[in-house]
């Protein structure tokens, strides 16, 4: 997927969609989500009033604007309570409104960044969570598919900031977000499985550093390193230090695909 900042008005870019926010309860928008509305001469409003457009978290509601606007149409994702609000709703909104866009075979839309306004979130770190959740939203398994079979799949997201001097950090937020969601989708998922050796909570660092120091030096004994080889294992060894590195890794980025595929134990 393409990602690139742009300054300028949301409702006046020329695009398939635009997608804006609401937080769960708010009758009449403001921000960015209210000057789309007055452009459309309080269409999302009105279907506040009428109950279509709640802000519920995940919610996903898109408006056709004939031609009142540039945009072709607006995409409303609801952000759900305020009080509730942080970046991993922001993660998991995008990565529901990617799908939705993509369901509609939608190609190129536009956004906000949600939550760097009244969610309060800085804005690099709401674009970081707004990028992750795009790119892993928009993962498909495809090997089954035919190769021109590009249907549900957004290709351009265009990030809009009406003032220029947060371009700089919507970009350092772009490329962060691209870097953690990247690592954790496909292609390039170092998907492997690893073994290693845990003591209990509050085991003092002296004997874990101990414990350590004499496992290294068992396994780097040749005769265990072919035995390990025979079996298929390739061998490495760390610091206490680098593999609780190493973990907390591992849980941030596996934690981040399933939420953002709704991966839930049975």
């Amino acid at each position: 997927m393409d990602i690139k900042a742009v300054s300028g008005d949301v409702a006046s870019l020329k695009t398939s969609a635009v997608v804006v926010n609401l937080f769960e309860g708010v009758k009449r928008p403001g921000g960015a989500t209210g000057a789309v509305d007055r452009a459309l001469g309080g269409a999302i409003s009105q279907l506040i009033a009428e109950g279509e457009i709640k802000g519920k978290k995940g919610e996903v509601v898109t408006i056709h604007t004939l031609g009142k606007i540039p945009p072709a149409r607006v995409t409303v994702a609801g952000l759900g309570k305020d009080k509730d609000f942080n970046a991993d709703v922001v993660r998991w909104v995008m990565g529901e409104v990617v799908r939705h866009l993509g369901k509609m075979g939608i190609k190129q839309a536009a956004t906000i960044v949600h939550g760097a306004g009244i969610g309060d979130l800085p804005t690099a770190d709401a674009t970081r969570a707004l990028v992750e959740g795009a790119i892993l939203g928009s993962y498909s398994f495809k090997r089954h598919k035919s190769k021109n079979d590009n249907i549900g799949t957004l290709v351009e997201l265009q990030i809009v900031e009406k003032d220029a001097s947060k371009l700089p950090d919507i970009e350092s937020g772009i490329q962060m977000g691209r870097t953690v969601a990247e690592a954790a989708n496909l292609p390039g998922f170092d998907f492997s499985v690893w073994m290693g050796l845990f003591v209990p909570a509050g085991t003092p660092g002296d004997i874990a550093q101990r414990l350590n120091k004499e496992i290294a030096q068992l396994l780097a004994q040749p005769e265990m390193r072919d035995q390990l080889a025979s079996i298929g294992l390739d061998l490495a060894t760390n610091s206490p230090a680098e593999f609780a590195a190493f973990i907390r890794k591992e849980t941030e980025l596996w934690s981040l695909l399933v939420r953002q595929m709704g991966i839930q134990a049975d």
